[in-house]
């Protein structure tokens, strides 16, 4: 499955429906989907809220699904800022909401539900590969 997305918030419900079509149409379990979805929707809000400038408006952001034998890959690709979120500090999960700093969870989140983590930077595109796991190819792991 290949989604573009405009850079815009209003996108994430489209991308939600899709996601969990793809999940559907693969017979993945409800929590694969939730992961997914958990994970995509917080790397497509960051890249709209903080990739881009008011005047970006027209920027795509490209969300690919394939399954695979191992797990599901997930590719995710947009022309916004150069930005790593692998190389994102962890957020401090024992501080108190009030003394956490705001953002860092979507980036814990990747780290924490998805594998096979890779980002690079080519010809003005931010690349964000990794994948969900499947436990003997059956359901997400």
């Amino acid at each position: 499955m290949e989604l573009v997305l405009r850079n815009d918030l209003g996108e994430i419900e489209r991308l939600a429906v899709a996601v969990d079509r793809f999940c559907r149409d693969e017979a993945l379990p409800d929590d694969a989907a939730f992961h997914l979805n958990l994970v995509l929707e917080e790397l497509v809000t960051n890249i709209v809220s903080y990739g881009y400038d008011a005047q970006d408006s027209g920027k795509e952001i490209a969300v690919r699904l394939q399954r695979e034998p191992a797990g599901i890959a997930v590719e995710v690709i947009d022309e916004g800022r150069a930005f790593d979120p692998l190389s994102a500090p962890e957020p401090d999960l024992e501080a108190s909401v009030e003394e956490r700093p705001i953002g860092g969870l979507g980036v814990h989140f990747l780290r924490t539900l998805m594998h096979d983590l890779r980002y690079h930077r080519a010809e003005g595109r931010n690349h964000l590969f990794f994948r969900k796991p499947l436990a003997d190819g059956g359901p997400a792991a």
